[in-house]
């Protein structure tokens, strides 16, 4: 009978900033600069709904239940430097 190996692998964080998805990380640099749901929709080319829906996994992911203490947090730990060389998808 073979023996079967079980590889190690480490999944994605699912709680915290390193389990931002990079469209949400890219949510947040847009919301640290100040848009509105809707002006980040249009810069992304996703709907204003889309947007809320990335805000509200974000929102769960880091603990936080508002947008001014999103970014609060987010302009502290220097999210908008750590992720500004990435794309908008």
């Amino acid at each position: 009978m073979p023996t079967q190996t079980r590889t190690a692998h480490r999944s994605a964080p699912t709680f915290g900033w390193d389990s931002l998805t990079p469209t949400e990380q890219v949510v947040v640099e847009l919301l640290l600069d100040g848009g509105s749901n809707r002006v980040i929709g249009e810069r992304l080319g996703i709907s204003r709904r889309t947007v809320e829906t990335h805000l509200s996994h974000v929102f769960l992911k880091v603990g936080f239940a508002s947008r001014v203490r999103l970014a609060a947090e987010a302009a502290r730990r220097g999210v908008d430097a750590a992720i500004s060389g990435r794309n908008a998808p």
